[in-house]
């Protein structure tokens, strides 16, 4: 079957890029498409280990060439667009500004990392333990051991460890690499091959390691032992120097944080739009407003519909994340950073890998439905598969979401009057996606929803409407109201077209966005001019194997 690029696999191909470093690899270009070219560097930091590299760069093309096509068509003016490329910009410009001023400096050359490895901790120890529930257990097997017992033999009888049944053989452990705590390695790490520890206190209980033997390490378990060592010395030093530029960059800078807007969000009772712009900082005389915290991904929803926007201490983080980031921009604009061709290189893979989604689903697949003929054809073809013929309990439910319990109260008693349900979810609901539908959330399934909505939901009966409270998402102290209605209900193993066919249409859908997605890129290839290096794309980075990631940006 052929491979088609799913549109969440051309974002998530953004996402790897922001969570790594850029590697410092060769320039040679492993592909061009229509002049664009992918360098050696670029793949492998996508790839990140991947073994089916041909079938990314694959993806990688289709990606470059639904966003060539987008460019022609004007995808890239749409102002939606145009919001998210600024964003990501930004986003990518703090991060690229954080490499060089603060990453970049905890990272040692390999022959200084292997400098700082002494001798004995170039090999590796095969251990047997025996672990114990209660330290009396423990010293009662020690004193047998020590009075000759077969340390395998009691290890198969009495340990509670997983490799009791191997006679307690762990195999072979590299000293500080984070397998046992500190205090452990440094008790079994001083034993000579052949004897035993006395009875020691660890997480699974208490336990009694023997040396085995050892051997010195490989080359690939050094370099990786190496990688941790250069992790933990990132991650010393990342807060400590990430602390120190950022209270530089704030003496030089004027930032002022409004706590009386930032009240007002957490204290509002209902979705009020305008608190979208209200100014809630401002960073050397450029405010930020909650749509800029939100930034593009406002587009996919009101903000003001989180939960966790009333809880105080997560919007002051989201703030102060945001002051920072503006400081690491505004700082890297100064010093000509946005000019820096690796930058403008890898902000130009995000910039495409936004407007292949857009393309792809905007334009490419906006006109796509299914005929009830072709929801009955795919039901008959499939009506055996687990997922129709053992069909769990569903209810279908519609809800509005609030955050005063007095709002909630009154809510229930308009409803009792008769008036719509619909009408004021849109009105009051803090959830704008089933607010827009009148609150309806269709079919859920046990085990898909907070689990006090859920035992509520299935409890109650066709027609009954209920307030639930149950607590905020993120862990604030404020509380969240649920008026649910329950408008239909759907028995376990229920296997006819119309029980099904809710399950159906997104499996049908995606299915057909997949196969426009596929035959258009077909089609653009054969007009496209693509030239690819096979051997490069087939030889994966020496250094692949074993990578421990450096300390994250905080």
């Amino acid at each position: 079957m052929k491979k088609i690029i799913p549109i969440v696999v051309i974002l998530c191909l953004c996402c790897l890029f922001g969570a790594h470093c850029w590697a410092d690899d060769s320039q040679q270009v492993v592909a061009e498409v229509n002049g664009t070219k992918i360098t050696l560097a670029e793949f492998n930091e996508i790839a990140q280990g991947r073994a089916d590299r041909e079938n990314l760069l694959n993806q990688i093309i289709a990606s470059i060439l639904l966003a060539q096509e987008a460019k022609k068509q004007g995808v890239d003016k749409d102002p939606v667009v145009q919001q998210q490329l600024k964003l990501i910009n930004e986003q990518q410009l703090a991060l690229f500004f954080y490499q060089k001023k603060v990453t970049d400096k905890t990272k040692l050359s390999s022959k200084e990392l292997e400098d700082m490895i002494p001798p004995k901790e170039r090999q590796k120890v095969r251990f047997q333990q025996i672990v114990t529930a209660t330290k009396e257990e423990a010293d009662n097997i020690y004193k047998q051991i020590k009075q000759g017992a077969s340390f395998e033999k009691l290890a198969k009888e009495k340990s509670i460890g997983r490799n009791a049944k191997e006679g307690g053989d762990i195999g072979f452990v590299i000293i500080n690499t984070n397998i046992f705590p500190e205090e452990v390695e440094a008790v079994i790490f001083k034993l000579k091959d052949g004897e035993v520890s006395e009875p020691i206190k660890t997480r699974e209980g208490y336990a009694i390691f023997k040396a085995i033997e050892r051997k010195n390490l490989t080359e690939k378990e050094l370099e990786s032992k190496k990688n941790y060592l250069q992790f933990k010395i990132a991650k010393e030093k990342t807060d400590q120097i990430t602390s120190s530029l950022l209270e530089s960059l704030r003496s030089k800078a004027k930032v002022k944080v409004f706590d009386q807007n930032l009240k007002k969000i957490e204290e509002s009772k209902t979705r009020d739009d305008s608190l979208l712009k209200i100014q809630l900082a401002e960073v050397n005389g450029t405010p930020i407003t909650l749509n800029d915290l939100i930034g593009g991904q406002a587009t996919y929803g009101n903000p003001l519909d989180s939960p966790l926007l009333k809880n105080p201490s997560f919007l002051k983080n989201m703030v102060e994340d945001k002051i920072k980031n503006m400081l690491f921009v505004m700082e890297a604009k100064r010093i000509g950073m946005d000019k820096d061709p690796e930058f403008v290189r890898r902000t130009k893979i995000f910039a495409d890998g936004i407007l292949a989604n857009k393309f792809a689903m905007d334009v490419l697949c906006k006109d796509i439905k299914a005929t009830e003929e072709e929801y009955r054809q795919y039901y008959d073809e499939h009506k055996s598969d687990p997922q129709f013929s053992n069909v769990p309990e569903r209810v279908r439910v519609k809800h509005i979401l609030v955050t005063d319990e007095k709002v909630a109260d009154d809510i229930i008693a308009r409803l009792k009057k008769g008036e719509d349900f619909a009408a004021l979810a849109k009105q009051h609901s803090i959830d704008q996606f089933s607010a827009e539908k009148g609150g309806d959330l269709g079919y859920i399934q046990r085990g898909r929803l907070d689990h006090v909505f859920e035992e509520a939901a299935f409890s109650m009966k066709i027609g009954e409407v209920k307030k639930v409270e149950r607590s905020n998402f993120g862990g604030g102290q404020a509380k969240l109201y649920d008026i649910i209605s329950v408008t239909d209900k759907k028995a376990a193993g229920a296997n006819k077209f119309e029980d099904v066919k809710d399950i159906i249409e997104p499996t049908l859908l995606y299915k057909k966005r997949e196969q426009k997605i596929t035959a258009y890129i077909d089609q653009l290839k054969t007009k496209a001019t693509i030239t690819k290096n096979m051997k490069l794309v087939n030889t994966a980075p020496s250094s692949a194997a074993g990578i421990i990631p450096q300390a994250p940006m905080p």
